[in-house]
């Protein structure tokens, strides 16, 4: 409210998010949906953009997911919202970017200490939210989970890039290595998006603390 200040009366402010966030929440949440899937990115642009953006190896991929943690203060322990990333309390989100930046979709917000991004990979009904053509990048703390994804999801190898494991007491190969090292930095992608909405909306910079009384309202402003 202090940086709307400059634009409107709190009060204003206020009545105004109070009927977005909570009064007409489930509304507004299902026209985001909408619009994240259908407004801002289609599959033939994701397509396209990801054959001309991408890294050779990475043409294929469309979509990048990873999950982002945000401080935030919730009414339950602190303990259970201990972010390991932050080392201190938050809510954590998975985000869906296709290759132009744009988040596609996102996952419901929940307490950091025992919602790992693999859990919640599984959770947030994936298969309902992309095209069989799809192909998400996923980085190695979701590698675990995928083939029990495939089975609850129906969705097949061609749908995910990851990196490659290492085997007990055996190295990688060099290509192997570089792979994975490629991958890396182009995942990077994701983290550079997370930068840019972090600048502009310093309220999810991770040194604000946000303040909530329940994480749909959080999940829905951010």
């Amino acid at each position: 409210m202090d940086s709307m200040a400059q634009y409107m009366p709190k009060s204003t402010f206020h009545v105004i998010y109070s009927r977005f966030v909570k009064a007409e929440h489930a509304l507004f949440e299902k026209e985001i949906k909408r619009r994240f899937a259908s407004m801002f990115s289609t599959l033939e642009n994701r397509i396209r953009t990801s054959n001309w953006k991408n890294p050779r190896l990475f043409k294929h991929v469309t979509i990048m997911l990873d999950g982002h943690d945000s401080r935030a203060t919730y009414v339950e322990d602190k303990a259970a919202m201990y972010s390991f990333k932050l080392k201190k309390s938050g809510l954590t989100t998975q985000d869906a970017i296709d290759a132009n930046g744009m988040v596609l979709f996102v996952s419901k917000s929940a307490s950091c200490r025992d919602d790992n991004d693999g859990k919640m990979l599984l959770e947030m009904g994936i298969g309902k939210k992309i095209d069989s053509m799809a192909c998400i990048a996923l980085d190695g703390g979701y590698t675990q989970r995928i083939p029990d994804l495939m089975e609850k999801e129906q969705l097949e190898e061609h749908n995910f890039c990851f990196p490659i494991r290492k085997k007990r007491l055996q190295p990688l190969y060099e290509e192997e290595s570089t792979f994975n090292t490629r991958f890396s930095g182009f995942r990077s992608i994701s983290e550079t998006t997370f930068g840019d909405l972090m600048k502009t909306f310093t309220k999810f910079n991770n040194k604000e603390i946000v303040r909530t009384a329940c994480k749909k309202e959080f999940n829905l402003a951010a």
